[in-house]
């Protein structure tokens, strides 16, 4: 193993970046709970200070109310700053840890003639908690022993000084061979959950991606057209079927590469003109619903289906189409010379929740289309 994989608990700088947002969630809980612990642990001993219960020395008091204060800050500043303190969540897990730290700092003063306790268990108990790198984490641990051993000598006699030098330093190694310990069992939890949202993903594009053309395939589009049917809308929304036409010709005439180069096109074509954003197509179906995106999906052979959101009106939506049909008509590829298509297109109303229904009215235009000459924009008119 190299110093550097040392540094990462036995991985790389890179694999640490991909589990960035892990550690800080992790680092973030672990925080939240061990704050609410040294809270309640503050309050307890202040309430025994107070009644002089179990050997609690009353002027400590004072001690214990400043660090329950300090623990309060801590959760105050935590949640009215979510975002920031998710965001530099390495700085509150250290901060939190230099609270606690100095708490077992003073605990040893307002003791001189026992050998601290408190510090040592601390020492352990923040080694497993967080994560960051062996880089940060080490000069940290060995900074707070570094100030314990300091005052520790300034108020104790030498022969439990000598005690608590020879305890901490025992501790400060076995806290540092547990720290790598547990985060390298952790990096591993979190390079495996990785991978297996990565291979989730993987199957879920897989599952609802045309291979050919990366529009969404018909199981899929009717899926999400139709949760978005089921759903209220009374947003401006035109559902839409596209065929190629003399698509036959092309594969007889131009083989079936070329035939596949003219689907590509079309794919090419819908995705551009009407600003379909697939680059994170695993959330592409809860982005949609959510954010009302328009759906775009081949049907099989040369036909596509759109559901088309965010335009205006009907004019809006046959000026994208007949954008559509221009740029297909100019598609040149070797001796692909233009690709004609015939196009259909229905109003979806308030009261429209049936996707079959949509299909098949929007179908019946599209042969209307053909019909009348093909290579055209036929947009049905509805008055229900």
């Amino acid at each position: 193993m190299s110093f550097l994989n040392f540094l990462y608990y036995g991985y790389d700088k890179k694999t640490r970046e991909e589990c960035i947002d892990l550690i800080r969630s992790t680092n973030k809980t672990h925080s939240q709970i061990l704050n609410l612990w040294f809270a309640v642990l503050m309050l307890t001993l202040t309430f025994f200070a107070h009644r002089e219960m179990f050997f609690v020395d009353k002027n400590n008091e004072g001690l214990y109310i400043a660090y329950f204060c300090a623990s309060m800050g801590y959760w105050l500043l935590q949640n009215m700053f979510s975002s920031w303190s998710k965001k530099n969540a390495f700085f509150m897990a250290y901060l939190n840890m230099a609270i606690i730290f100095s708490y077992s700092v003073f605990a040893a003063i307002y003791q001189p003639y026992m050998a601290a306790t408190t510090m040592l268990v601390m020492l352990v108990l923040l080694s497993v908690s967080y994560i960051d790198t062996m880089f940060t984490m080490i000069p940290f641990l060995t900074l707070s022993t570094g100030l314990f051993i300091f005052f520790s000598w300034t108020v104790k006699p030498l022969n439990i000084w000598y005690q608590d030098v020879y305890n901490i330093l025992i501790f400060l190694t076995l806290s540092i061979v547990l720290h790598y310990s547990f985060q390298r069992s952790r990096m591993s939890q979190f390079v495996t959950y990785l991978e297996n949202v990565r291979i989730q993903r993987d199957l879920e594009v897989r599952s609802s991606f045309d291979t050919l053309t990366s529009l969404l395939n018909r199981g899929k589009f009717f899926s999400i057209a139709a949760e978005v049917l089921r759903s209220p809308h009374d947003e401006f929304m035109a559902f839409c079927i596209m065929d190629l036409d003399f698509f036959k010709e092309i594969n007889d005439i131009l083989g079936h590469q070329m035939g596949d180069k003219a689907l590509q096109i079309a794919g090419e074509s819908l995705l551009a003109e009407l600003g379909v954003d697939h680059s994170e197509k695993w959330s592409f179906q809860e982005r949609a619903v959510r954010d009302r995106l328009t759906l775009t999906g081949r049907l099989g052979g040369d036909e596509f289906i759109a559901l088309i959101r965010g335009k205006r009106d009907r004019e809006d939506v046959e000026e994208s189409m007949n954008k559509i049909l221009e740029r297909l008509n100019k598609a040149n590829f070797g001796k692909l010379q233009g690709i004609r298509a015939s196009i259909g297109i229905v109003e979806v109303l308030p009261d429209d929740h049936d996707i079959d229904k949509l299909y098949n009215l929007a179908d019946g235009v599209l042969y209307a289309s053909k019909k009348s000459g093909k290579n055209q924009v036929t947009f049905a008119n509805r008055q229900e």
